[in-house]
């Protein structure tokens, strides 16, 4: 007779990771400064909060996600500074695609004075 009839397995929530940290050089992933994100299973919801110093007038950070680790594709766009709709610090999320791995591309940052820009991921 089986001990342990029943497993239950659960997996943790990812945990924040800094796929941007101080980037400065805006350009296309995988050029851009993003780090990826591997997950311990597939997330449904990803979470990524933008920030950024010297009052940039134009960040756009996009957030990528990989059903295969490998290929990525464009999941939000993260559009703020002093002439964007989103203030430092704001979250945008990602919902209903399933990922496996994520990264943050610093695709524009304009204006500002030695601006530079933090983005973290979380998946859920």
């Amino acid at each position: 007779m089986p001990q342990n009839p029943t497993q239950v397995i659960s997996y943790p929530l990812s945990q924040p990771f800094t796929t941007l940290a101080a980037a400065t050089v805006a350009g296309a992933w995988p050029t851009g400064e993003g780090k990826v994100d591997s997950f311990y299973t597939a997330r449904n919801y990803i979470s990524m909060q933008v920030s950024w110093t010297s009052n940039p007038t134009d960040v756009e950070v996009e957030l990528w996600g990989s059903v295969d680790g490998t290929n990525f594709g464009l999941l939000q766009t993260f559009q703020g500074g002093s002439g964007g709709a989103l203030a430092s610090g704001s979250i945008i999320v990602s919902a209903g695609f399933p990922v496996i791995a994520a990264v943050a591309n610093l695709k524009t940052l304009t204006g500002g004075t030695s601006s530079t820009v933090t983005a973290t991921i979380l998946g859920y």
